[in-house]
């Protein structure tokens, strides 16, 4: 129940702001997340690095968040879900909901 209640919060908290998807792109490209995930969300290597584009916002961020947390682990995407500041989980997340 708690864990429900964390991701509703969550969830809630970075999905209302107001996100600007210009700033998303520029955290987008300079965090280097096309370097993986590719330049428009469809991964050059799905089996390895999973595409973005046309995923459901509210399960990216999900995931966006148990990566930060640690409770999956994988120590490239641990770090890296970290460098995104709390602010800029809004517009990163807006941006790539455009991905299509």
């Amino acid at each position: 129940m708690l864990k429900t209640i964390f991701t509703l919060l969550f969830c809630f908290a970075f999905t209302n702001a107001v996100a600007d998807i210009t700033k998303g792109k520029a955290i987008y490209t300079t965090r280097g997340c096309g370097s993986c995930h590719g330049p428009t969300g469809k991964s050059l290597n799905p089996a390895v690095y999973p595409a973005l584009a046309g995923k459901p916002k509210k399960q990216l961020l999900e995931k966006f968040k148990d990566y930060r947390s640690g409770k999956i682990v994988n120590p490239f995407m641990n770090s890296m879900s970290k460098s995104v500041l709390d602010n800029e989980i809004a517009d990163l997340f807006s941006y790539i909901e455009t991905l299509k």
